[in-house]
């Protein structure tokens, strides 16, 4: 693994990279769009995602921290995203541009397919529950179903949406949906359909036996952000709470909005039935860690050059920052798009 820490570098309208070592530019500002660095253990190097053109249109690629093309692809891909590491196997996510649109697959660290670009979507790799058998969610004709590594289909598609598979072998999904009452003017009333979320396993079992919710996040921490099925008047929205591996409500239902844990905290909206409500961070039991000071909040991420360093993107007055675990304010409140 190398010790060159390079960052993206624009110069005008083109990226390239710059050497804290070296306090300059090493690879030259050639590209239209650039990522940054991944280490790749199976290669032993590190990986960055770039984007080029040329007569074809926009393609993406991966380059090496000398700027050479480390992956020889078999196609001209016109997205790939960053590595996965699920149990020692790197994939990636790939796009090609194909007569029938815009079809997603997976390739492998030396580029090759492991699912052909013939998806409108998929998720992420999985283990499945044969030793050798790998699990992928895909989206086809607007409908979600599971094939395997052998491109079998072994869950149909019949699903709205599946997300990534958990640890515990958890994903949330939604299929069909009920109807519900909306009041749209004095004496004139309309149906309209609102999806029902619920949780499968590996096989395509429903394992909460009913969709419950109005909305779900997925499983962290061993802990699920769940909102409930709106109750009283149409204008109000269903409470979130929190929710086990084995469904039990473990946190009240109380927060108009709640996000996934992480690192031991989960960022939630007080409820209130009139005024703006703002968000806080609240620990495993439920107790307020950070009080409700802020305009919106993400969940905390590890810093990538300090794995020690927790931090959380906040937003203040239209104006977005990071704090760290204790609520102190790290990165101020200036830029108006950040990420984790």
């Amino acid at each position: 693994m190398t010790n060159e820490f390079l960052i993206p570098y624009r110069k005008k309208s083109r990226w390239g990279y710059y050497s804290f070592g070296e306090k300059k530019v090493t690879i030259p500002c050639k590209f239209i769009n650039a990522s940054t660095f991944t280490y790749i253990s199976e290669l032993d190097d590190e990986l960055a995602i770039v984007e080029d053109e040329n007569l074809f249109g926009k393609f993406q690629f991966f380059i090496n921290q000398k700027g050479e093309k480390r992956i020889k692809l078999q196609h001209k891909y016109i997205w790939v995203s960053e590595f996965f590491n699920y149990t020692g196997r790197y994939f990636s996510k790939a796009a090609r541009k194909k007569f029938t649109g815009i079809k997603i697959g997976i390739i492998n660290e030396f580029g090759n397919d492991i699912f052909k670009c013939e998806y409108d979507d998929c998720g992420t790799l999985t283990d499945g529950d044969g030793y050798y058998e790998k699990l992928l969610p895909v989206k086809k004709n607007n409908k979600w179903g599971i094939i395997n590594d052998s491109n079998k289909l072994v869950v149909p598609f019949h699903f709205d949406f599946i997300g990534d598979f958990n640890e515990d072998g958890v994903a949330v999904c939604t299929i069909g949906a009920f109807n519900h009452l909306n009041f749209i003017k004095r004496y004139n009333l309309r149906y309209f359909s609102i999806p029902c979320y619920g949780f499968i396993d590996k096989k395509g079992r429903i394992i909460n036996q009913a969709y419950l919710y109005n909305n779900v996040r997925q499983f962290s921490d061993g802990l699920a952000a769940v909102q409930k099925p709106i109750t009283k008047k149409w204008e109000e929205k269903g409470k979130w709470g929190f929710i086990n591996s084995h469904f039990d409500e473990v946190l009240s239902f109380y927060y108009q909005d709640a996000k996934s844990f992480s690192n031991g905290l989960a960022a939630v909206r007080e409820y209130k039935n009139y005024g703006d409500s703002k968000w806080g961070f609240i620990d495993k039991s439920g107790k307020l860690i950070i009080g409700y000071k802020f305009d919106n909040a993400y969940s905390f991420s590890k810093v990538s050059f300090d794995p020690d360093i927790d931090l959380a993107a906040i937003e203040i007055n239209k104006k977005w920052g990071f704090i760290d675990k204790e609520g102190n304010l790290i990165i101020e409140c200036k830029f108006e798009e950040v990420y984790s």
